[in-house]
C-alpha cells in the first residue's frame, strides 16, 4: 500500500494498493486511490477472491475488494465502513465473509454481508487484559491474536475463549498453517505451536549464525509442506530455518534503522561497493553474486563513504541527523581497511556530520564534508593530519569533487552555492573562470556545468540529491524517487533523460560502477538498494555525405541533438 512504507504517510493524498506477483515481481493491478494518507494493513482471502485493505486516515476506513475473475484486472469495491478511532495493527480474514481488525486495545469482528460490513466489537472479558493486539491470524474456526505483554488471546464468537502466556515481551508477528501456528517475539524467539496452542518447537534469534544485529522478530512464516519457518528480523535479516534439524539459512540482509545515503563503488573492480548507514554500519558487496561479502559495526549513523584511489581504505564520515538530537560522534572522521573493514585511523575536528567524503585521485588527501559549513583536508601520508580547512561556504556542504590533478576541490552547499577551493590550503579560487579547463575526477556536485542541463528550466519542486557519471552517462537521483539518466555533460537546459523508478521515497545516492556496466542507488527512508545494469543499443546508422542533390545530408541541421538520444543509446534493467 502506498504511505505504508518508511514512514512516508501522505497526509491528505488519496493512495493505492498495489498487487503483485509474488512469482515474477510484476505488477498485476492498481486498485483505484480511495485510502487517504496511507493503506498499511491488507490481507487476502483464504480463497484469494477477497482483499481487505485498512487506511491510516482518522476514522482507519476498512475496505473489502473482489474480484470475479481471479486476475484482479477487474478489482472493485464490495464493502466499506469506517474502522473507528483507534490505531489498526492487523486485518484478516477468519472466514470468506467474516473479516477480523485488531490493534490499540481492541478488536473488532466484521460481518460482510454483500456490500455491508456490520461490526461486533470483540469482548475481552475475564480471561483477557484490555491491551494493544499486534498481530493475528486466523486458526480454524477460531482467531488468535499476540499482545504487547506476550500473551496469546484466542478468540471464539468475538470473545477470548482462552489466554496462553507465550512469550517474556510482545508478540510481534504471527502465522498459521495446517499444522498449528507460528510466533515471533520482540526478544527475539520464535515458537511453534499445535493447533491446541501447546508449544512444539522454540528457536532463539539471537544463537543464530550468522547473529542478526538486531534480534526482536516482525514477521514469521510457515511452511509446513517443506517443514520451513522464515523469520524476519528488526535488522532486515530473513533467515529459513529447517524445523526438524533446527539447521538455519541467512537468505538476505540490508540495512536496517533510520535512512540509508552512504554508497561508492570500487575504483577497480566492478564487482564491488559499500554503503554506510544509519544502523551503524558499514557493508561490503559483491554485485556479481547480489550478496553482503562483510560488515562492521562503528559505533554511529555514517552517511558519506569512499574508496582511496587504491582500493586499500576506506573513508567514513559519521553522524547524521533524522531529528532526535546530535550523535556522539557527529564530525568523527574513521579509515577503515578496504576489505577486512577494520579500523585503521579514527579522529575528529569537526562536530557536525559529515555529509560527503573523497580521496584525492592522487590518493594523497582525504576530503571531509561537513554540517559546519566546512571541508576538512588531511593529509593522508601523515596518518591523516588535518592539514587545511576549505571555509568558504556559508551552509552546510553537501558534495564535492577533486581535479584530476588534485590541484583544486569544487563543491556544492545548502546554499545552492558552487565554489571552488585549492587543495593546498583550502584557500578560495575567487576567480573560478581560471578553472574553466580543469577537468575533474567526478561528477558528484549536483550544481556544476557538466550537470546544468539536468535541472529544470522553470524551477519547480525538483531537488536532486546526487548524480555521477560515467564519462558518457550522467545519472541523477531526486526527492521523488527517480532515477534520471542523461548524455554526460548535460548543459543545455531542459535535457531529455531516460526515467526510471524503483525506490519508495526519495532517493539519496547514485554511483556507477568502475567499468560503467552497472549502477547504483540508494533509497533513504525505505533503504533498499538498487542493481541496474546499463546496456547500450545500437546507434543510428550515420547519414550519407553532402552531395549536390542532397545537400542537407550531414549539415548540423540534420544531425540528431545529443538530448534525444538518450533513449536510443542506452537501456537500464534492474538485475
Amino acid at each position: 500500500g502506498e504511505g505504508s512504507v518508511a514512514n512516508r504517510k501522505r497526509p491528505g493524498e488519496l493512495v493505492r494498493v498495489h498487487i503483485w506477483n509474488a512469482m515474477t515481481g510484476e505488477g498485476v493491478a492498481k486498485l483505484p486511490a480511495i485510502h487517504v494518507g496511507a493503506a498499511s494493513q491488507m490481507s487476502f482471502s483464504p480463497d484469494g477472491q477477497r482483499l481487505v485493505t485498512v487506511g491510516e486516515d482518522e476514522n482507519h476506513t476498512v475496505i473489502v475488494w473482489r474480484t470475479d475473475s481471479g486476475t484482479w484486472a477487474d478489482a472493485s469495491v464490495q464493502a466499506t465502513a469506517m474502522g473507528g478511532q483507534n490505531k489498526i495493527l492487523f486485518a484478516l480474514f477468519e472466514k470468506p465473509n467474516l473479516v477480523v481488525t485488531g490493534g490499540v486495545n481492541h478488536a473488532t469482528f466484521w460481518n460482510l454481508c454483500g456490500r455491508t460490513l456490520t461490526p461486533t466489537r470483540g469482548i475481552f472479558g475475564r480471561k483477557a487484559k484490555i491491551q494493544p493486539l499486534l498481530c493475528g491470524t486466523a486458526l480454524t474456526d477460531r482467531v488468535v491474536t499476540g499482545t504487547v505483554t506476550g500473551h496469546l488471546y484466542v478468540w471464539s464468537k468475538a470473545e477470548v475463549v482462552k489466554s496462553v502466556k507465550a512469550h517474556e515481551r510482545s508478540v510481534n508477528a504471527i502465522a498459521s498453517c495446517r499444522v498449528g501456528i507460528v510466533t515471533g517475539s520482540k526478544d527475539g524467539v520464535v515458537k511453534l505451536w499445535d493447533p491446541k496452542l501447546s508449544p512444539v518447537r522454540t528457536f532463539d534469534m539471537t544463537e543464530v549464525i550468522p547473529t542478526p544485529h538486531r534480534p526482536p522478530v516482525r514477521s514469521v512464516e510457515w511452511d509446513d509442506t517443506r517443514g520451513v519457518v522464515l523469520v524476519g528480523t528488526q535488522g532486515s535479516e530473513i533467515y529459513e530455518i529447517t524445523v526438524e534439524n533446527q539447521s538455519v539459512v541467512l537468505v538476505t540482509r540490508g540495512h536496517s534503522m533510520d535512512e540509508l545515503h552512504g554508497l561508492a563503488t570500487h575504483p577497480s573492480q566492478p564487482h564491488l561497493f559499500v554503503t554506510s548507514g544509519d544502523d551503524q554500519t558499514v557493508r561490503l558487496w559483491d554485485a556479481s553474486k547480489r550478496e553482503m561479502v562483510r560488515d562492521t559495526h562503528i559505533g554511529c549513523m555514517a552517511r558519506a563513504v569512499t574508496f582511496s584511489p587504491d582500493g586499500e581504505t576506506l573513508g567514513v564520515g559519521l553522524g547524521g541527523s533524522v531529528g532526535r538530537g546530535r550523535q556522539k560522534k557527529d564530525g568523527v572522521l574513521m579509515v577503515l581497511h578496504g576489505e577486512s573493514l577494520d579500523l585503521l585511523h579514527e579522529t575528529r575536528d569537526s562536530k557536525e556530520w559529515i555529509a560527503d567524503a573523497k580521496y584525492s585521485p592522487d590518493g594523497a588527501t582525504l576530503a571531509i564534508a561537513s554540517y559546519d559549513n566546512k571541508i576538512y583536508l588531511y593529509d593522508v601520508h601523515r596518518n591523516y593530519e588535518l592539514r587545511a580547512k576549505c571555509e568558504g561556504h556559508n551552509s552546510f556542504v553537501q558534495h564535492l569533487d577533486f581535479s584530476e590533478d588534485s590541484e583544486y576541490i569544487r563543491s556544492n552547499c545548502g546554499g545552492f552555492d558552487l565554489l571552488f577551493h585549492k587543495n593546498e590550503d583550502g584557500a578560495v579560487v575567487n576567480s573560478p573562470s581560471m578553472l574553466k579547463d580543469v577537468k575533474w575526477a567526478s561528477t558528484t556536485c549536483c550544481l556544476c556545468w557538466e550537470a546544468q542541463g539536468m535541472w529544470p528550466e522553470v524551477t519547480d519542486e525538483t531537488m536532486y540529491n546526487a548524480c555521477d557519471s560515467n564519462g558518457s552517462l550522467l545519472a541523477a537521483v531526486d526527492s521523488r524517487g527517480n532515477l534520471c539518466l542523461y548524455n554526460f555533460p548535460a548543459i543545455s537546459k531542459g535535457a531529455l533523460s531516460l526515467h526510471k523508478r524503483a525506490h519508495v521515497a526519495q532517493v539519496t545516492n547514485v554511483r556507477f560502477n568502475a567499468d560503467g556496466s552497472y549502477l547504483f542507488t540508494a533509497g533513504g527512508p525505505d533503504r533498499t538498494l538498487c542493481q541496474w545494469r546499463v546496456s547500450r543499443r545500437a546507434a543510428p546508422a550515420p547519414r550519407p555525405e553532402a552531395t549536390a542533390t542532397n545537400p542537407a545530408a550531414g549539415t548540423a541541421d540534420a544531425a540528431v541533438p545529443i538530448e534525444s538520444q538518450v533513449e536510443s543509446k542506452l537501456s537500464i534493467s534492474d538485475n
